[in-house]
């Protein structure tokens, strides 16, 4: 089975982003030997690294991830298990947790999830209930048995405890803004909203108060972080601009990297230490802490054991110490300055944005992540990451991969054709040292003779590389090929390549003759061809921007 490479992050979105094998397969999978369902067993891989909430709930700590829900040890800080679609969460990209006064925990992911103390679930959505929108960016608890949930579509939604639904957007209150990032109570039953717009507040008897950089000292509109100073006052985090704090009494104070020692101004997390003090989670510049006294100190990868420097999330625990989360797993600092990371727990795929599988030839699979570079799994489970940064990988966007009969892998970058040797020796080609006619390279197809076949970004045309190294150009200039820009490639046995534009479908034998198939001359449903699969009896499915088309091997079709 031959798939579009530019498709597969559309297929892995149904999929909740992650790569899923099935128990017993390996390699290529051929339509006529697709295993039953009925005896199927699923395995998930996510990459659990990236951490976005955290939350405490009695003796666990849950952490959510972008690729799972994570039932930690509170004490010990170790994996007691790991949720994810397979055991029904909506979702594996978890973005907000609040744990409840029962011992429950709200989860914010495809909509919005519930775990009783008891281990039972219940999820709400759009379908079933009076939720206006399934992404969840915030959740707080109003302290009685209340939640409150902010999505990214503009919509604060109200939850009581008694299970009624209240709705508030731009035309039924003074909220001003979609795209909500965070919540925070008063403690008296007001809320604090902050978007990407400025910040609101909402008193426990209904009334609104806006700020934003035109009508106070407020540095930046963009709001990703609140916390409450334990005195009336809040501490507020933007997107740029540092940490502002606004006392009970309406004096604002701004912190930012030229009057403090901020280590960023790009704020995503704030926790109280409860004594006055404040940890500001920043964004690469690590954890930063501010004392009563305004005495600070910054944490980093050099200076400690973070994980990484990109921090999303801090929760304080009970005995004083902070856990932390970042883009590359999890720490915790003790009350004694003691640190641990538990970076190594989160080894394996490095992004969960899915563009590209290849299998390796020895029952192990090549995977192209887009954000996280290139990834192989062997037949005995141990993980391999190529980056930018450890490997001759000229990008770690990966769009297009494509073994040959030697063991090597060619990749198909943002940035040019990469290509690793089994012996793990790197070449890379772009436009400046080949005859590549572009560096975004969405499609690779092997010719069968260790030529390859290659479509990129753009309206550059086909390129092909021999086996020999020597580079032809095809185009709408010099060939029949009906459009310059080549959405998908599919080789058959006879050494042809079959080759969807957005004009029509080529189709150029071995012997190097073109037949061009379109709206007029043939009964396809589109001119714009984006996906191929070829099946056992000869014939080809063809996915179009109309619909799905199947021409027979004896050329009839059938929409």
């Amino acid at each position: 089975m031959k798939i579009n490479h530019r498709l597969l992050p559309i297929l892995f979105g149904l999929l909740t982003f992650s790569v899923i094998t099935l128990s017993g397969t390996s390699g290529a999978v051929r339509s006529e030997d697709t295993p039953s369902q009925e005896n199927a067993v699923w395995e998930v891989f996510t990459d659990q690294s990236h951490i976005q909430a955290i939350a405490l709930s009695e003796e666990t700590l849950w952490v959510g991830t972008s690729g799972s829900l994570e039932q930690r040890d509170a004490t010990t800080g170790e994996i007691v298990r790991v949720f994810t679609n397979l055991e029904g969460l909506p979702s594996n990209n978890v973005s907000a947790l609040e744990s409840d006064e029962s011992g429950g925990l709200w989860i914010g992911t495809d909509g919005l999830a519930y775990r009783s103390v008891s281990g039972k679930w219940t999820f709400y959505n759009t379908e079933n209930s009076e939720l206006p929108d399934n992404d969840i960016k915030a959740l707080e608890s109003d302290g009685s048995g209340g939640l409150w949930i902010a999505t990214y579509y503009g919509y604060l939604v109200y939850r009581r405890a008694n299970g009624e639904w209240k709705i508030y957007d731009k035309n039924n209150s003074d909220l001003p803004y979609n795209n909500i990032w965070i919540l925070e109570s008063d403690g008296s039953g007001g809320l604090w909203i902050g978007a990407e717009k400025g910040l609101a507040y909402r008193s426990a008897s209904g009334e609104w108060t806006l700020y934003n950089t035109e009508n106070s000292p407020l540095p930046n509109n963009d709001i990703w972080a609140f916390e409450s100073d334990g005195r009336g006052g809040l501490w507020i985090g933007g997107h740029y601009g540092g940490v502002a704090h606004r006392s009970v009494s309406g004096d604002w104070t701004i912190y930012n990297t030229e009057n403090s020692e901020l280590p960023s101004p790009h704020i995503r997390a704030l926790e109280s230490d409860g004594s006055g003090g404040l940890w500001i989670g920043t964004e690469s510049g690590g954890v930063a802490y501010r004392s009563v006294s305004g005495d600070w100190r910054v944490y980093n990868e050099r200076n400690s054991v973070l994980p990484s420097n990109n921090i999303s999330a801090l929760l304080r625990d009970e005995r004083g110490g902070l856990w932390i989360g970042t883009a590359q797993g999890l720490a915790y600092r003790s009350a004694g300055d003691e640190w641990k990371s538990y970076k190594e727990k989160n080894l394996g795929l490095p992004n969960n944005d899915i563009w590209a599988l290849e299998s390796d030839g020895d029952d192990g699979l090549w995977i192209g992540t887009h954000y996280g570079g290139l990834a192989n799994r062997n037949v005995s489970g141990d993980w391999t990451i190529y980056n930018d940064e450890n490997s001759e990988l000229p990008s770690i966007h990966i769009f297009a991969l494509e073994s040959d009969d030697s063991g090597g892998l060619w990749i198909g970058t943002y940035s040019g054709l990469a290509y690793r040797s089994a012996g793990d020796v790197w070449k890379v080609y772009d436009k400046n040292n080949s005859g590549l006619p572009y560096d975004v390279l969405w499609n690779l197809e092997s010719d069968g003779s260790g030529g390859l076949w290659i479509g990129g970004a753009g309206e550059g045309g086909l390129a092909y590389r021999s086996a020999s190294g020597e580079w032809t150009l095809y185009n709408k200039d010099n060939s029949p090929l009906p459009h310059n820009k080549v959405n998908a490639l599919l080789s058959d046995e006879h050494g042809g390549l079959l080759i969807g534009t957005d004009d029509g479908l080529a189709y150029r034998s071995a012997s190097g003759e073109w037949t061009i198939y379109n709206t007029e001359n043939s009964d396809l449903p589109s001119n714009s061809v984006y996906a191929f699969l070829s099946d056992e009896h000869g014939g080809l499915w063809i996915g179009t921007s109309h619909g799905l088309a199947y021409r027979s091997v004896s050329g009839e079709w059938t929409l």
